[in-house]
């Protein structure tokens, strides 16, 4: 079920990246709306434990995220590619 969660991630990172040039507004409101699109993805769920983990993925504030990209980078990390 675990794919299921990051093909929500890939589709919202999608959904976010494709609105920027379009509607001119920053990335971290971008990725405000990718990440209540996938709150509602999440809802759709009908796994009541992959409900939680998902929505446990959407609570990640903007800021922590960009830490977490820049930790990334550091560490030569690619965020492009799927985990494995």
């Amino acid at each position: 079920m675990m794919k299921t969660t990051t093909t929500y991630h890939r589709a919202a990172a999608a959904l976010a990246l494709s609105m920027i040039p379009l509607a001119g507004c920053s990335t971290q409101y971008a990725y405000g709306v990718g990440q209540e699109w996938q709150r509602q993805q999440c809802q759709k769920l009908q796994d009541l434990d992959e409900r939680r983990r998902c929505e446990k993925s959407t609570a990640t504030s903007y800021e922590r995220y960009q830490q977490e990209v820049q930790a990334s980078k550091g560490a030569g990390k690619d965020l492009s590619q799927p985990a494995k």
